[in-house]
Formats: C-alpha cells, structure tokens, sequence
C-alpha cells in the first residue's frame, strides 16, 4: 500500500531468461553443464542490481530461486535443474534426438519418487515397461483379489528407497568418498533388479526349471536374466552411459555397467572382492543395499514387504517400521576388515518386525494352500503349451516358452497375456491347456487331501535342551592324520539333553578308551551329522533332529589348530530309508496306496507333493536358518558412534524371538477330479502320516492358518475302495 493509502498494483512477476545461446543437442553434457552454469549466473547477477528499487531486489531473488527450481512435471521442455554444483548427474540431458528430463513419478507408498535421467531413459524402454504386465505375487489374487500389483511399481519403489539409503550415508559421512556416480548406479541397480522375471514371477522360474531339469540342462535364475536383458536394454536403445555420469568420474562406463550388474546380485561376506568395478574394497558397503548377502536387510524387502502388504489387506501401516526412519539410522562401520551398514541399537525390534513379517507373509500369503494350487495349475498350462507357444526373438525367429530365457529379445516380449493368448487360441494342440485354464476360472481347483504338516524345523540352536536325556548309540574308529587307524571296537553308549552336552559325553567316553596317549591335548569334538534327505554331510540346527541312530561323523580338533582326525559311525536308523522330499514322499504313498486300495490305481499324474520351506533367516556363511539379528551390526550414537556390536543372545527379548528359525510345509494335492482316485489319495495319505509321525512337527497344526477343506464336496470317505 502507498503512503497515500491507496492500493499499488502488483509487480508484474518476470522470469530470467536464458540467452539465445542455449546448447544444441548435438552438445556434449560437459557443455550443456557449463552453459547452464554460465546462464544461470549471468541471470542471477542481472536480476540482483542492488542500485535498484526493493521490489526489483526482491523480484531478483524470486527470478533467482525460479531459475534453479525443479520441475514436477515431465511434459515441460525447461530442463529441471539445470546444473548440480558438484557434478552430479544432470537433471536434464539429450540423448540422441530426444532430451530426458528428471521424471516425478507419483507412487502409492512412497509418494513422490524422482527419477534421474538415466532412470527415465532406463523406463522409457520396451523391455522395462514390460514389467507393467507382470503380477509381483503371480497367482495370489485368486484368493487376495488386492494383490494385482505389478513388477513395475515395484522397481520403482526400490530405486527410491536405495536412493534414500545411499543419499543418507553421503549426506551423514562425507569421508566415505561415495560419488555422485555411486550414487546413481546404486539407484539403477535398484531399478533394474527385476528385469529377469517371467510371467507371473516366480512361477515361470519353475516352469522354466522343470523344462531345463527335465533336459539335462542347468537351473535358471531371474538374477542372471536381469543382467543380460540390462545390456540388451542398453544396446537395443542406445543408452550411453557416458551421456549421464558426471564427466568427471573416475570409472569407465564399463565399470559402472558391470558395478550395476554385481550389485544387482549381491557380495557375499568374505567374498573376493571384484576388480572389474573400479571401486576400492572400502565400497563394500554399497552391496548392502539392494541385495544385502550379509543378513537379508535390503531395500528391495522393504519395498515389497510394505507394498504386498499394503496391496493384500489395504494397511496403511503394515510393517510397524517406519521405513524412512530406518534408512536414516544407518551408518557404514567397518567389522572384521570389511565395510558394511550397521543400524542404531534402538532399531533392533524394528529389524525384527522386518523379519517377523517375512515369515507371516510367507506362512498366510505366498505359501497359501490356495495360491500354490492355482500357480501349479498355471504352471501346467505352460507345460501343456512349450511346444506350441512361440515369441518372436532374434532374427525374427520363433522362440519356444522355455528357450526365451536364452534370447533376450524373446523374453522382452514375455508377460502375463500368455494365459490369455492360450485361452483365446484357436489351435487345436491347446486344448488340453485350455481345459486346464477352464479349471482355473471355474475354480475347480488342484485339492488338499489332507490337512498341511511340517517337517522338523531346521535350527541353529547348538545348546537346546530337552527335558530328559536321549540314548545314542555309535560304533566308533578313529583314522589318525597321517593315514594310521586306532580302532574302538566296543559301541560307544552315551546319553545327553543337548549337542554341547553329546559333544562332552562323546569327548569323555573316547578319552576314557586311552586315545588321550594318542590324541594329547585333545580339543572339542565337533559333530556333523548325516543328513538321509540329501545324503550330504551337515551340521546338526537341532538336538531333536539328531536320531539315536544315525551315520555320524566327529571331527577332533586338536588345540583348535584344526581338524587332524575323524571319527566314523555306522548304525542303522528305523527311518533311514525314508527320503522326505517331494520324489521320496510320492513314492511312499504310491506304495501305501497299492497296498490298501487294491481297486483304485493311484498314479503319479493323479496327484503331486510340494515342500514349502519358510525360513526367518539364514547365516551367511553356514546357510543354516538362524536369527539374523545375530549377523547384523549395530552402533549406539550416544556410547561411540564408530563402534559396531552384535547384540548378544542375553540382551535379545525372550518375548520377541522364537525358538525356532524355519519350517518346512508338506502339502499333498489331488489334481483328479474322481472321487474313488481322491479317497485313495486321502487314505494313503492318512496312512503315511502316522508311519513318519515321529519325525512330523504337527506343532503348527494346533494354530492353523486356514480351514482345511477335503478334496471333494462329497465325504470321500463314504467312497467304497473295496470294488
């Protein structure tokens, strides 16, 4: 207002223009960097007379932050931002004929993600908006209808939140060094990840598994896959690497690819660190953060553990865990000679909701009787179609289902309309397939026969005891270092309520058979027990699991130098032949069913058997389920902020931890539709039951997740098997 009182017009809002001299797109990005530096500086020093009046100062500064403000919206030509002080990707860059700005992507559970312009060139491609036709749980939203959410949004949510992660670190200590360019493959890698899945996620790795095992060939990965279909993405649209890092770093453009490349697959603890990456070994912290092979807490569980949560049930809040909070209580300390991310102490419990939700997500969501039953019966469908079904690849040429994870091209074109292309097909070689898919919609579904079991948990609890003492009886000789036996020739008779307590008894009872003349000095047994599912060798994860007889295998350690003898075992076991696995138990109940049914042919098309392992963690370097709070590193800022601890077992909470780390889900199912063929099954499948109802955990069962259906709508146990 005037000093009259009368109203003054406003000031007419005026913008700094750039000069005409703007850069081609035939530029290189160290021009286009240094123009707009030169055109942003020219406009602020234009726009800051200070001789002038103050609503023109004041204007200035507005014309100022304007000039510098990123945009939101993608479809505005203006470049974003147009520099970045410390040579940090350009938020604005031509690639080609075509100028890729930074793209504000709205997301549902993380709000607003940006993405770099390397990211929106990576997007903008056919082989990633592919992930928009790929289901992230694949065949769930048949019984959780919310769960339609795709690969793609996925991708997204994860490149933000490695984004956060890495930005945190170099924002908070600066003395790692970590570039701009680290920061940006770190992001790519998170984007890129999933690039290797199929049709409806996992389940095509098991069609495709089943085809390849079936010919001799090896297993398939979807992490090998992502990497070759990032190069093919790269080559076929001709992203250069060279257009969007910083001009002045370090590492080549190969190295960045292949840094992305590893870092999409993980670093294990101890592992040889890579020379291909143009980084130093003091880096290793960066492969924490989106494949995490150290303890399993990474960027890409979080996203997808908030968003199938959010999705299935539509929480808001679904983790308990403030994600954001939990990137930024991160700082990178070095234990036992490496670098790696350590959290503040008081995340523990957070860390453990993380876990917690894992298991309860695997145990009601992804292992869902139903679910698994309808993605057996989608994967069938492809079975039933790998010889018709073909995608164009390389050349133009026709790729089978199968064979498309070996052509790039092919795989690119790969998605969830293959059921619908098979449905919709006139050829006459799919109509057994489609009868099957018929199955799907009417929801005549594969059924349980009996309810779930599990198998004996596999733990990491060396000094679990029981409440009585067990019997183990071993047959023992001991083979010396240099190749010279001393035999035992008695049976070695021992009892113990724990493995520590088995160990000292064993200990005890060959000392007392004079091999301490042989043996001085002698060290701590360490026992392997002989594992009859896979016929491997193994440490024992539980004293329930060892039987009383069993092929034992000691080794002596000696000063704990290391293992100088071994000790050998042989017995016989009521349940040694007994092979619980998939193969192992469906030959069981066909052999119990021809001897109970003698009228019913029960064959192995009738049915099948899966085994669902649901594991809470596992250790890195033994691969044995465990607490994986164990194997993670902590700090408490208000002690010493530069000193890692492991949060011992005393200081755990016996309210928060279970007791046990995994377990193993037996589903069997009838995919015959015939009543007399489902009775058999049930009853072969009662029967088989109470045979191995000793090495059975039917602890479960007293809390089960679902109610258990029989494989028909009639009693089939009205059924006569005796006609």
């Amino acid at each position: 207002m005037s000093a009259n009182g009368m109203s003054t017009p406003p000031t007419k809002r005026r913008r700094c223009s750039f000069p005409d001299s703007w850069p081609c797109d035939d530029e290189t990005p160290e021009k286009t960097a240094r123009c707009c530096i030169s055109s942003v500086l020219s406009c602020q020093s234009l726009c800051s007379n200070k001789h002038g009046s103050d609503a023109e100062t004041e204007q200035a500064d507005v014309d100022a932050e304007d000039a510098a403000m990123p945009l939101s919206q993608t479809d505005n030509s203006t470049p974003a931002r147009a520099y970045r002080l410390e040579g940090l990707a350009l938020a604005s860059v031509s690639h080609g004929h075509q100028q890729r700005h930074q793209r504000t992507v709205c997301d549902r559970i993380h709000g607003q993600v940006i993405l770099e312009p390397l990211l929106v060139a990576v997007v903008d491609t056919p082989e990633f908006q592919r992930l928009r036709k790929l289901k992230q749980l694949g065949g769930t939203d048949h019984v959780f209808p919310g769960g339609t959410h795709s690969r793609f949004e996925h991708s997204l949510g994860v490149a933000h939140l490695a984004g956060l992660m890495v930005e945190s670190l170099q924002r908070k200590q600066p003395e790692l060094a970590i570039s701009n360019s680290d920061v940006l493959c770190v992001k790519l890698a998170g984007l890129v990840h999933d690039l290797g899945h199929g049709p409806f996620s996992h389940m095509f790795e098991t069609f495709v598994n089943r085809i390849r095992l079936a010919s001799g060939k090896s297993k398939w990965h979807h992490e090998a896959c992502s990497r070759s279909l990032l190069m093919h993405l790269l080559s076929e649209n001709q992203i250069s690497l060279d257009d969007y890092f910083p001009c002045d770093s370090a590492e080549s453009p190969s190295q960045q690819l292949e840094f992305v490349m590893m870092l999409i697959e993980g670093l294990a603890p101890g592992a040889p660190w890579p020379d291909s990456i143009g980084r130093p070994p003091a880096k290793r912290f960066l492969f924490d953060i989106v494949a995490n092979k150290r303890n399993g807490i990474d960027v890409d569980k979080l996203d997808y553990f908030h968003r199938d949560i959010a999705s299935v049930f539509g929480s808001a809040s679904p983790l308990g865990c403030d994600i954001p909070r939990l990137l930024e209580s991160v700082r990178v300390l070095s234990v036992e000679g490496e670098t790696q991310v350590c959290f503040e102490e008081k995340m523990a419990l957070n860390l453990g909701d993380i876990y917690r939700t894992r298991s309860w997500m695997h145990k009601f969501v992804y292992l869902h009787h139903t679910a698994k039953a309808v993605e057996t019966m989608m994967c069938d469908v492809l079975v039933l179609s790998k010889d018709v079904v073909e995608v164009r690849g390389m050349d133009n040429k026709p790729v089978k289902l199968a064979d498309a994870v070996e052509d790039p091209v092919a795989f690119s074109k790969l998605g969830d309309w293959i059921l619908d292309f098979i449905w919709a097909s006139c050829d006459a070689r799919l109509a057994e397939a489609q009868q099957l898919l018929a199955r799907i919609y009417r929801r005549e579904l594969y059924r349980q026969v009996v309810p779930c079991c599990n198998l004996p948990s596999r733990r990491d609890l060396s000094d679990l005891c029981i409440d009585s003492k067990r019997d183990f009886v071993l047959r023992c000789s001991v083979e010396r270092s240099n190749g010279s036996v001393a035999a035992v020739d008695e049976l070695l008779k021992v009892s113990a309520r724990s493995l520590k307590e088995l160990q000292g008894a064993v200990h005890k009872a060959l000392v007392n058979r004079s091999l301490e003349n042989d043996w001085p000095g002698l060290g701590t047994y360490q026992l392997m027990i002989f594992d009859q599912l896979d016929e491997n060798w193994r440490l024992p994860t539980s004293f329930q699991d060892v039987p009383s007889r069993a092929k034992l295998l000691l080794r002596l350690v000696k000063n704990g130098a290391g293992v100088v003898s071994e000790v050998s075992t042989f017995s016989t076991s009521a349940h040694a032949t007994a092979s619980m696995t998939e193969k192992g138990i469906t030959e069981q109940l066909l052999a119990i069913a021809s001897r109970q049914c003698q009228s019913v042919k029960l064959a192995k098309e009738d049915f099948y058997v899966q085994l669902l392992a649901i594991e809470f963690g596992k250790n890195a370097k033994t691969k044995l389920p465990c607490d994986p709070i164990q194997s993670t590193c902590f700090f408490n800022p208000k002690i010493d902020l530069d000193r890692a601890v492991f949060i011992s077992q005393e200081r755990r909470s016996v309210l928060f931890t279970p007791q046990a780390f995994s377990e193993t889900i037996v589903y069997i199912y009838s995919k015959s539709q015939d009543h007399k063929v489902c009775a058999a099954l049930r009853q072969a499948a009662g029967a088989w039951r109470r045979e191995v109802h000793g090495i059975l955990d039917d602890r479960s069962l007293a809390a089960p997740t679902n109610n258990f259906s029989p494989c028909s709508d009639d009693d089939d146990d009205d059924v006569d098997l005796s006609q």
